[in-house]
């Protein structure tokens, strides 16, 4: 009897735990594809998505290697400006003339920086530039993992929810998954519940008669009786006139046990 009360016990958890499992995964999948329909209206626009995004990383790529390549050129051609020039900067004339060639250079380059502009702030406008670059660069990264991790996990999440299905042989969609679950799983549990119910039942009563156990009107006895009866009987049917009296322990008001039946 023990060996089978604990082989029902081992299979009703199994069912109860592919139950929760069948519900839980669901609703995982059905929390991924809202995700994806509040933020992209669609499985497609997120894939939509992906694809604008790829291009913005390309376009970022593209204009943070042409700045990049700009400041190199810029620092070669600022080398080759003769020293005694820069010396001389400070004559208007040399300033002009160094103006002049900066200019024709931004203007090459298609650069919006104003030629009279130290070497040091041209340089600072170049770093600050090239990280304002990187990290736009980074932000369509960000967007575009969090788009494929969301498809990514969603697209578990459906197949986990497929094989769960597969797996107990329930081919249904709420809200007609839980009329299902009640025709097989919530049924079989219902089922080995019952079972094993019987066999603590029928172990509790082997062991009362093995010892000789006799019933009185103690208050532990009684609730110890009406929680053997909820074991084989769990449902009870009485009116609301009777069933006070009919579950009331004694005299007392104070011992009805209605709460014992829970178990």
């Amino acid at each position: 009897m023990e060996k089978a009360t604990q082989f029902l016990h081992k299979k009703l958890t199994e069912t109860t735990n592919a139950i929760g499992e069948g519900l839980s995964t669901w609703q995982n999948q059905n929390r991924f594809s809202r995700l994806i329909d509040e933020k992209y209206g669609s499985l497609a626009g997120l894939e939509k998505s992906v694809e604008n995004l790829e291009e913005k990383i390309k376009e970022a790529q593209n204009r943070f290697n042409k700045l990049e390549k700009d400041k190199n050129e810029w620092i070669d051609f600022d080398d080759s400006i003769p020293f005694w020039r820069k010396i001389l900067s400070f004559l208007p004339f040399v300033k002009r003339e160094i103006s002049f060639r900066q200019r024709a250079f931004f203007s090459k380059q298609n650069l919006p920086i104003e030629a009279e502009l130290s070497n040091a702030e041209i340089l600072n406008w170049f770093e600050n530039s090239l990280k304002k670059m990187a990290d736009e660069k980074k932000h369509f990264l960000r967007e575009i993992n969090e788009a494929r991790k969301l498809k990514e996990d969603s697209e578990s999440a459906n197949q986990k929810w497929k094989t769960w299905k597969v797996t107990f042989e329930i081919n249904a969609e709420p809200p007609q998954l839980l009329e299902k679950l009640d025709e097989t799983l919530r049924f079989r549990a219902f089922q080995i519940a019952t079972h094993y119910w019987e066999g603590c039942w029928l172990r509790e009563i082997l062991t009362e008669i093995s010892q000789e156990y006799k019933e009185t009107k103690s208050v532990e006895k009684q609730q110890k009786r009406w929680r053997r009866y909820a074991k084989i009987t769990p449902c009870f049917v009485a009116t609301f006139h009777s069933v006070p009296n009919f579950l009331r322990l004694g005299k007392a008001k104070k011992n009805l046990c209605w709460s014992l039946l829970i178990c």
